[in-house]
């Protein structure tokens, strides 16, 4: 049995590019949601690099104190 070719169905671009609309309208009423699932993860990315940078500061400033050294008796 003869397989049917699929057909082949425009992506996003495609979309964009064969719409009825103009690209100004597309974009501008596509934007929102763009930014609406980008910005989140701009915000998480944001946050792993500050938590990693605070903990490098954090074990910096942690590091164990050296013991006092001892006194040394002046020979009269």
């Amino acid at each position: 049995m003869a397989r049917r070719a699929t057909p082949v169905r425009p992506g996003l671009l495609g979309a964009y590019l064969a719409g009825r609309n103009d690209l100004q309208w597309w974009i501008g009423t596509s934007l929102d949601r763009v930014l609406s699932q980008v910005a989140p993860l701009a915000l998480l990315a944001a946050a792993l690099v500050f938590a990693a940078y605070y903990d490098a500061a954090e074990a910096r400033l942690a590091a164990p104190a050296q013991a006092p050294a001892k006194k040394r008796r002046h020979r009269r």
